[in-house]
């Protein structure tokens, strides 16, 4: 396995399971196979752009910025719903 591609895998899963989504609801939401979600996921397959924006819509996630690397994404919880912020990390 690719080592960019397992590190791509581990956030698409760590997303998924902040926003409180299982595999199956985020391929429903996202429109793409429930075994690409686990494949990419795994890391046994790259997460395409067109996979990785329509899973960042489905998680709500804007993508038309590339944030700083020292930039990371962090879950806000609401009453009724959940966002992410960019926070700094140290």
């Amino acid at each position: 396995m690719d080592e960019r591609n397992e590190r791509i895998g581990y956030r698409v899963a760590s997303l998924r399971k902040l926003a409180g989504m299982t595999q199956e609801r985020l391929a429903c939401t996202a429109h793409v196979s429930r075994s690409l979600v686990r494949a990419v996921e795994q890391g046994r397959m790259p997460a395409s752009a067109a996979f990785t924006a329509a899973v960042a819509r489905a998680l709500g996630l804007d993508v038309t910025t590339r944030a700083p690397r020292y930039l990371r994404w962090s879950k806000v919880k609401s009453d009724r719903s959940c966002t992410y912020h960019l926070r700094e990390s140290g």
